[in-house]
């Protein structure tokens, strides 16, 4: 048994869970970078994926009854003191999660692991206004979940983050 978070959407799954915090702490993090709840889905597996089993049901937490259900969850974490829910909060997370710099690889920049995609560009496009959305539209081998670790790099690298986006408006100008 574990728990699936769905983009409603588009109909694709972004990650499956082992527990429900787990899924719930996706879910805030995606909701906090604009996801809207109405298209984000939450289901319970329980069978692993046999032939004929529940993959056709749909999810069963969505719109505003998951935002309910996320309102609980961080309510119970802060009465119940939870570890695993207190990765809903960027300090419950490993923060360099999914983020990786090689040298000589995009000039070193922080890039989403497996990929040349560097963390200040996705910021650089999220402060012009595009939606974590469109990013993962624009970028198709993006999850979601590469969103919700860049985010949290860019909160912790701020300054890093800002020089990088600086100097490459600097060398498109020059």
């Amino acid at each position: 048994m574990h728990y699936e978070l769905w983009a409603l959407n588009t109909g694709n799954l972004i990650c499956d869970y082992d527990t429900e915090a787990e899924a719930l702490a996706m879910a805030q993090n995606l909701l906090a970078g604009g996801w809207s709840p109405d298209h984000l889905g939450l289901r319970l597996e329980f069978d692993e994926g046999d032939e004929g089993d529940d993959a056709q049901l749909p999810p069963s937490l969505y719109g505003a009854s998951l935002s309910a259900r996320l309102m609980d969850a961080v309510r119970q974490a802060a009465v119940a003191n939870v570890p695993e829910l207190a990765a809903m909060t960027p300090s419950g997370r490993n923060v360099d999660q999914g983020i990786a710099s090689t040298p000589g690889v995009v000039g070193g920049s922080a890039c989403i692991v497996k990929t040349r995609i560097p963390v200040w560009l996705l910021e650089q496009m999220r402060r012009l206004g595009m939606a974590d959305e469109t990013l993962l539209d624009a970028y198709p081998s993006l999850r979601a979940e590469d969103l919700v670790n860049a985010w949290r790099y860019v909160s912790l690298h701020r300054d890093e983050i800002d020089r990088e986006i600086a100097e490459n408006e600097e060398a498109e100008a020059a």
